[in-house]
């Protein structure tokens, strides 16, 4: 038996979504509209700006606990994350319920540098749980402390993105975002895969490296 070709069998990746930079200027600036009670607007403005300046997956961010982050270093410790499974408790109508699981692979445990703005998400996320003294060790919590559930952080996140009036993109696209502009910083491709945790370079290679036309043309003209 001939077995086909590589590239005659893999399915197509859809193309990654990108968040664009006059959106992110407007993600970051959120986290400072207040309500005339001095409440922020919204909620998990940090949480999603933390996630566009870490690369970490939504699961990862939820799961995330004040243990992980070393605010003396700048270093955030990532090892389990959030997961739905199936709810095979016949006591209970609830199809399914949230989990925490390592993570998805081996590589998936890694620690990842806080840049500034990571820092600012963290500290407004901390001082939002201390002004309305909410006791929990996780750094995105619901208002009683509990691990927030994923389906309501990407409705919130799309709801938010509607009232300021952004283009929507996933919650995803914060991590796509962030590997984007690592790579268009000149970083290393493995580098850029060690922080995003992936299992291998050719994955992340495969997901953010592309050559445009015009870059193709430029390089043929560097022949003589």
């Amino acid at each position: 038996v001939v077995l086909p070709k590589e590239e005659n069998i893999v399915i197509p990746t859809k193309e990654i979504q990108i968040m664009s930079e006059t959106d992110m200027q407007t993600l970051e600036a959120s986290m400072k509209l207040r309500y005339s009670n001095g409440t922020v607007r919204y909620r998990y403005a940090a949480a999603y700006v933390l996630i566009a300046n870490t690369g970490l997956r939504s699961g990862e961010a939820l799961a995330l606990t004040w243990d992980n982050i070393d605010f003396s270093n700048q270093i955030i410790t990532i090892s389990q994350n959030a997961s739905r499974i199936k709810n095979r408790d016949s006591q209970t109508s609830a199809g399914s319920r949230q989990i925490i699981t390592s993570t998805k692979t081996k590589s998936g445990v890694r620690r990842i540098p806080l840049n500034d703005k990571a820092l600012s998400a963290l500290c407004q996320l901390k001082e939002q749980q201390e002004l309305n003294h909410i006791q929990t060790n996780f750094v995105i919590s619901t208002s009683n402390g509990n691990m927030v559930i994923q389906n309501s952080f990407y409705r919130i996140f799309q709801n938010m993105q509607k009232s300021l009036g952004m283009m929507p993109v996933t919650i995803h696209a914060l991590r796509h975002t962030f590997a984007s502009n690592l790579i268009k910083a000149g970083v290393d491709i493995k580098i850029v895969s060690q922080l995003l945790g992936h299992s291998s370079v050719k994955i992340t290679y495969d997901t953010y490296v592309h050559t445009d036309l015009s870059s193709a043309f430029l390089a043929v003209r560097k022949l003589k």
